[in-house]
């Protein structure tokens, strides 16, 4: 009696999973954006603080991964198994990552408020949030999968 071995799809899988290593996902500010580099500096600046001590560290990107880290690598390993199951292109179940990560750090950004903004600053800019003005940080915050990316 002969076998006949068919290929019934895992071909095209591991095809798929093999993507999954030439792919990168970013989330932040990335470069070509309208004012990247002014809010960049400005994001940077607020997250760790300046060494002046004209700005005091908030840290809402570090808390957002802090918090988050766990549901992130559930579900890069969800977007894997989605894959494998399914068919899915590995780009789009990334994405799909990245979008959870760009809402989880806008959440973190608009939710911190400690250090308090100077009674100073709180009149110029009309607000006591720390971290929002005129929300351009946070409209500039999108996620990528790139294709052959190092990071």
């Amino acid at each position: 009696m002969a076998v006949e071995d068919r290929d019934m799809g895992w071909g095209r899988i591991k095809a798929q999973l093999k993507d999954f290593d030439k792919l990168s996902l970013t989330v932040g500010i990335h470069k070509g954006q309208s004012k990247q580099g002014a809010l960049s500096t400005a994001a940077a600046a607020n997250e760790y603080g300046r060494k002046d001590g004209h700005i005091k560290e908030r840290p809402a990107w570090r808390m957002a991964f802090d918090a988050n880290g766990n549901k992130y690598k559930q579900m890069v390993g969800d977007a894997v198994g989605h894959v494998e199951r399914s068919g899915a292109a590995p780009r789009l179940a990334l994405m799909a990552v990245g979008v959870e990560v760009r809402n989880d750090l806008i959440k973190s950004i608009v939710a911190l408020s400690e250090p308090e903004n100077k009674p100073s600053t709180i009149a110029k800019k009309g607000s006591s949030n720390p971290l929002v003005d005129t929300a351009a940080t946070q409209r500039a915050i999108t996620a990528k999968v790139r294709k052959g990316v190092k990071l």
